[in-house]
């Protein structure tokens, strides 16, 4: 919850060890997260890439991924002054890292169902 009118409902939402005293869950968060995830779907697509996306950078999060299981993909966006910026796109078949959290490795297939 950034504001009364700009409330959304994220997939995914990372707040670092050192900021997660921030986070009630009992209580709507208004604090930005370090890490937004949004999970494609036919119907949230547009929103996603769009409206959501703008928000959040007008917030200042500064990592946004969008997960898009019909491609197998991960993009990874990053903040640059009130924009995002592609980091880069993760196939299945690759390692997803974030630029934010150093140390986050993970195969992306694991986020994806078997083909």
């Amino acid at each position: 919850m950034f504001s009364p009118y700009d409330v959304l409902q994220p997939d995914i939402v990372y707040f670092r060890p050192e900021r997660a005293h921030l986070v009630d869950l009992d209580r709507p968060i208004s604090e930005r997260p370090d890490l937004r995830v949004e999970v494609l779907s036919a119907s949230t697509r547009e929103t996603d890439r769009g409206r959501k996306m703008q928000m959040f950078a007008r917030y200042h999060v500064p990592e946004y991924w969008i997960v898009d299981p019909g491609e197998s993909s991960i993009e990874i966006f990053r903040l640059h002054e009130d924009a995002f910026v592609l980091a880069g796109i993760v196939s299945a078949d690759a390692e997803v890292t974030s630029p934010l959290l150093p140390g986050l490795t993970f195969a992306a297939r694991s986020v994806f169902p078997p083909a």
